[in-house]
């Protein structure tokens, strides 16, 4: 700021201050604004009495057994409860115990790593020709 502009800027801020204090409560007081505001708030009631509805549904379909909430702490948790076999923790050494779900995703992560080493970008075998270009083509 250039010497002697500071009471410039503090006369230009303080009208701007006020311009905001009277111009932002007149636009909530629009009848536009009104309109909008009915208009979010009664798609929001619609959207909440769906929703509670729904829920009183499920509420009565576990009352009735057709299904089942069981509660979990961890995805771990959830997917023993859904697989019916434990998920499995990582011991020291990174590897999850054999017949876990965890142990299986590991190794199948570890079968696609291992393609992905084998094969170059075109998905051809790294072992095949070594450059399309050198061939002629018809």
């Amino acid at each position: 700021m250039t010497p002697g502009r500071a009471r410039v800027f503090q006369s230009d801020c303080e009208w701007l201050i006020g311009d905001f204090k009277t111009g932002i409560p007149k636009a909530f007081e629009t009848e536009a604004y009104e309109q909008q505001k009915n208009a979010i708030t009664q798609a929001a009631e619609k959207e909440q009495s769906k929703e509670l509805e729904a829920l009183k549904e499920r509420v009565e379909a576990v009352r009735q057994g057709q299904f089942h909430v069981y509660p979990v702490r961890t995805i771990d948790e959830g997917i023993a409860l859904l697989v019916g076999v434990l998920a499995g923790e990582a011991g020291l050494d990174g590897s999850y115990p054999e017949g876990t779900v965890n142990f299986l995703i590991q190794r199948r992560l570890r079968e696609l790593a291992e393609q992905a080493r084998t094969f170059r970008g075109n998905g051809e075998p790294s072992s095949s020709r070594s450059d399309d270009a050198d061939t002629a083509h018809p």
